[in-house]
């Protein structure tokens, strides 16, 4: 089953055409002073793990020539095809080949720069990174596909009253050979409020909003292919409190949401803050706060809505929430998704137990919303099916765990998927949103004959028509689909509006009987391997009826057996010997794949 999930955010829109990229496809974690692992007892606190979405579920790289390590202050951006080009940590700009690139190993330097660093192994000097959320992010230069503007932050440049400078850097990544080209640009001086770097696309497809809180100021800005430029100093009803405001656009820009200590209303707690986003004035307006005296001041992380734009999430470090924004009284909506389940993994440098708190919340690629922790770990929780009311959204606590040792941070990106909003006074360039097709599908976990199709498609699509491979039909957008035996099964989308028409096609291999001998071995992978206590085990373009998973030592005899379901699965290995086992997975009498795997 190769599944189409592709996104896009650094785009280069032309007047005739929109081009889709999949911008943020891979996502790169790394937090240690080591460079070389090999001489060292836990091998699991070395290297960077990439996150990579061009496959379905996302599978983990483990990047062992990465070098830079990342804080809290996260940002990356990869190129059409999801390769990974750049990545930041504010203090140091990384390209593909994970070094420094030219004029990048040093930006936002002031005096206390060096007190963010360490020495390595070879006494090397290694950006950690700062610890301000959400304060770094790439962005495309409108009208130049070669260029990107990195917006952070001096933190080093701290002023008596507590501000600092909010900045930008230009970089030149033509023929594969990104440059710096000029850095420390002063964007806005002495801002009280770090993050609010996400960007919103203008509602004529091509320039991007950037937004920045200063206690009850709001300055807008707008980059054009000309620069960055101020368009307005805006005054709200309310303050927003120095670092501790988490915030979110939805996927079509319509609509901010911000999540923040209490300053005034209460004296605990937190306040959630929603609006209305206009994406050709660049205005939020009709704002709404809602008081939350029992949400955790410590622990105030995440906010995100899901891909439809329907339900809006956050957590603190123990409580996650969801709002129905389509309501007519959005906060008397109020649901619990899921409260932490006091699961906790061993730190073995420190000798403790390190709960796996809910920390940082961003929508992946494939329209989940992945978790991140609240300080170092392996894990990300995981909502399956956030479009769904809070019920029936399927939450997944410590869903994934990574190969490396990482801080609770994910990657900060800007608004997907957007084009022009047609017929509006702002559509003045011309560009069409031509829709794009892509889809995902989900099998059932207690019925492997029952499918799920999930609508990955962009650019203002109105019309789905949905050909199932078995000479079944649907006009549904998210239908499902119950096919009569196993075989594998060619799969269509067509989606389009008035502009255009545009097509996706896979063959879905469903169970047993659609493989044959010519078949070539399934994508089945089992990461992280070598193994100290959780695998997991995912299946990429098949989908089983009845799998399983079976562990052998070196005299041949077995030692584990686990189930497995469909898409992704965890197994517990931590029962068995340190060694070399050999695993097999079946699906019913069928071997699918074998390999080694190494318990250490």
């Amino acid at each position: 089953m190769k599944v189409f999930c592709f996104l896009i955010l650094c785009f280069y829109l032309t007047p005739t055409a929109l081009i889709g990229q999949k911008e943020d496809h891979q996502w790169i974690f790394n937090w240690w002073s080591r460079d070389d692992c090999s001489q060292f007892d836990y091998s699991e606190y070395c290297n960077a793990s990439i996150l990579d979405f061009n496959v379905d579920p996302p599978v983990f790289i483990r990047a062992e020539e990465a070098t830079l390590d990342m804080d809290f202050t996260h940002a990356a951006i990869c190129n059409e095809q999801g390769e990974l080009i750049l990545y930041s940590n504010g203090m140091s700009i990384h390209g593909s080949d994970h070094k420094p690139i030219l004029n990048g190993d040093t930006i936002s330097f002031g005096p206390l720069w060096a007190n963010n660093t360490w020495l390595n192994e070879d006494d090397e000097v290694r950006t950690q990174g700062f610890l301000g959320i959400d304060c770094a992010s790439f962005v495309p230069v409108p009208d130049h596909p070669e260029l990107f503007h990195l917006i952070y932050y001096n933190f080093d440049h701290l002023f008596e009253d507590g501000t600092f400078d909010k900045l930008y850097a230009t970089i030149d990544v033509t023929n594969g050979q990104p440059r710096v080209v000029s850095k420390d640009i002063i964007l806005k001086e002495k801002i009280r409020e770090p993050g609010h770097t996400s960007c919103a696309q203008h509602a004529n497809g091509r320039d991007w909003w950037l937004l920045q809180f200063s206690n009850d100021t709001l300055f807008t800005y707008l980059i054009e292919p000309s620069g960055i430029n101020l368009e307005r100093v805006s005054t709200l009803p309310f303050s927003i409190r120095r670092g501790q405001t988490a915030v979110s656009f939805d996927d079509k820009a319509e609509r901010y949401a911000a999540f923040q200590f209490v300053q005034s209303n209460v004296e605990d707690g937190a306040e959630l803050l929603l609006f209305d986003f206009d994406r050709c004035t660049g205005e939020l307006t009709n704002p709404l706060i809602e008081s939350l005296p029992s949400f955790n001041q410590i622990g105030v992380h995440g906010i995100v809505f899901s891909a439809s734009g329907q339900y809006l999430y956050i957590n603190d470090h123990i409580t996650c929430l969801q709002y129905d924004t389509w309501a007519n009284d959005i906060f008397s909506t109020q649901d619990t998704v899921m409260t932490y389940d006091g699961s906790a993994f061993y730190e073995p440098t420190m000798n403790l137990l390190k709960p796996t708190y809910f920390g940082r919340m961003r929508k992946g690629p494939d329209n989940k919303i992945y978790i991140s922790l609240v300080g170092q770990g392996y894990h990300l929780h995981t909502i399956h099916q956030p479009n769904m009311p809070a019920a029936f959204c399927k939450p997944e606590q410590n869903a994934i765990r990574m190969p490396t040792y990482t801080v609770g941070s994910l990657p900060t990106h800007n608004t997907l998927r957007l084009g022009p909003i047609d017929g509006s006074s702002c559509d003045t360039l011309g560009i069409d949103n031509n829709p794009v097709s892509r889809f995902r599908q989900v099998q059932d976990t207690l019925d492997h004959l029952a499918i799920d199709f999930v609508d990955l498609s962009y650019y203002e699509p109105n019309r789905w028509e949905w050909d199932f491979g078995d000479g079944n039909t649907s006009i549904e957008r998210f239908p499902s689909h119950r096919y009569v035996s196993n075989d594998a099964y060619r799969v269509c989308l067509t989606v389009s509006n008035d502009n255009s028409a545009d097509v996706s096609c896979d063959t879905l291999f469903l169970g047993v009987s659609s493989l044959d001998e010519t078949s070539e071995p399934r994508n089945i992978s089992l990461f992280p391997n070598p193994v100290e206590d959780v695998t997991r085990v995912a299946f990429h373009d098949y989908l089983p009826s009845a799998a399983r998973i079976t562990f052998y030592d070196t005299a041949g005899s077995l030692v584990l057996q686990d189930q497995l379901r469909a898409l992704s699965n965890l197994v517990d290995l931590s029962g068995l010997q340190i060694g070399v086992y050999v695993y097999e997975v079946w699906d019913g009498e069928q071997r699918l794949i074998s390999g080694k795997v190494i318990r250490i």
